[in-house]
């Protein structure tokens, strides 16, 4: 996964983000959700990816002369998406051992303590994944 920083700031109640490591790339959005996919557009664009590699792209956000605490927020919400990101990936691993677990009668709440999850969600990925 390519990583690029990005430093946004606000104008308004506009969010505006440029690429500190790719030249020219630069983009605003009204929200930051929306500023996400259009940075990530124009990331891809501009590195001619293919169509749909925009979810691979991993975004360092950063904002100039920001405040302590809001700099710490956003490492903390970049740490977040790179778990879930990580959290995705097991998601195979995690079914095939839900179903080995149940196929060597384990009980569904034994299962959720186990790997931490509740027992509707032990019973969830077994359902999708069965």
């Amino acid at each position: 996964m390519t990583t690029y920083t990005a430093t946004i700031t606000r104008e308004g109640k506009n969010w505006l983000a440029t690429v500190d490591n790719l030249a020219g790339v630069s983009t605003w959005g009204h929200s930051f959700k929306e500023l996400d996919l259009y940075l990530r557009e124009a990331i891809a664009l501009a590195e001619d990816m293919p169509e749909g590699a925009e979810d691979s792209i991993n975004i360092e956000w950063s904002i100039s002369n920001a405040e302590p605490e809001v700099a710490t927020a956003l490492k903390v919400a970049q740490r977040r998406k790179e778990l879930l990101r990580e959290q995705a990936k097991l998601e195979p691993s995690i079914a095939t051992a839900i179903e080995t677990l149940r196929n060597s009668q384990w009980s569904t709440r034994d299962q959720a303590e186990l790997f931490g999850m509740s027992a509707g969600r032990i019973s969830q990925i077994a359902k999708s994944h069965g």
